[in-house]
């Protein structure tokens, strides 16, 4: 069964609106078409309609909210957003703490094998978060091979 925009009616033939030049979706308008099959014209009226999902939001009734980071790049830009009311804050400096010590693990950890890891961790961090440059500048300076093999 296939769905139609509309039916003529003058002979009830289903038709389809031609939406390529935006005909057809402005409200409160009369549009004027005529029918593929009868040759009649006639108008029709557009209606938009919106559908609404209601959920629990316990933290909107004296609940606590569920905050989770948003990952963004970089990393100084991730907002907590709670998983129920979509409300967002900045994160605590604790949790800030907690968001890049758990980046730079999965940089470090996931992106080498451990033979590599020790030579390249440093390396790793600043191609993967260069946002966390500005606290490894002082290693780096001190270690003229850092980008280097061994």
């Amino acid at each position: 069964m296939s769905y139609h925009d509309l039916e003529c009616p003058y002979c009830d033939a289903e038709l389809d609106i031609c939406h390529d030049d935006g005909f057809g979706y402005e409200e409160g308008v009369k549009h004027e078409m005529s029918c593929g099959k009868c040759g009649k014209n006639f108008v029709f009226e557009t209606s938009i309609s919106f559908n609404y999902e209601p959920q629990k939001a316990d933290c909107l009734n004296d609940g606590e909210h569920d905050w989770k980071a948003i990952t963004t790049h970089p990393v100084e830009c991730t907002k907590m957003k709670c998983t129920s009311c979509d409300s967002q804050r900045n994160p605590t400096e604790i949790e800030m703490n907690e968001i890049i010590e758990k980046r730079n693990k999965r940089i470090v950890i996931g992106k080498f094998p451990d033979a590599y890891a020790k030579k390249w961790a440093a390396l790793s961090i600043v191609i993967w978060c260069p946002m966390l440059d500005r606290r490894l500048s002082g290693f780096l300076k001190q270690s003229p091979k850092h980008g280097q093999m061994q």
